[in-house]
């Protein structure tokens, strides 16, 4: 628990000095590249249904998201965007739109997952 304690104040040290923003919380670590609007998204490690689920906001477009759990890997992680006039970029690609309104993945501690949010564009009338 002390050797997860130092890494976790490492990571966040490290963050702070290079300006590189993220958000950890208790299922995903969650980091951010590119744009500065505020997107809120849930994340769940079963989208299927959807179980074990978070709110993030994150201040990007391009997400690398990775689960804090060790050893295992989610085949059904989700991800939703909340926020309105955004959407997934690459729905399709970088995840499999289901029933659920989320968007599967696979994802664990060793190999993030990349996705993508785009604002949504407007109807052209």
């Amino acid at each position: 628990m002390k050797a997860a304690r130092i890494l976790f104040l490492a990571v966040a040290i490290t963050a702070a000095t290079v300006g590189t923003a993220f958000a950890a919380a208790s299922l995903f670590f969650v980091s951010p590249s590119g744009g500065t609007s505020p997107v809120s998204i849930t994340l769940c490690l079963d989208g299927k249904t959807p179980l074990s689920c978070q709110n993030v906001t994150v201040p990007a477009q391009k997400l690398s998201i990775a689960t804090i759990v060790p050893n295992h890997t989610y085949s059904a992680a989700g991800i939703k965007v909340n926020t309105a006039g955004y959407a997934l970029a690459n729905p399709g690609r970088d995840c499999a739109p289901a029933s659920s309104g989320y968007c599967l993945f696979v994802v664990s501690a060793t190999k993030p997952a990349s996705i993508t949010l785009r604002p949504a564009t407007k109807p052209t009338l």
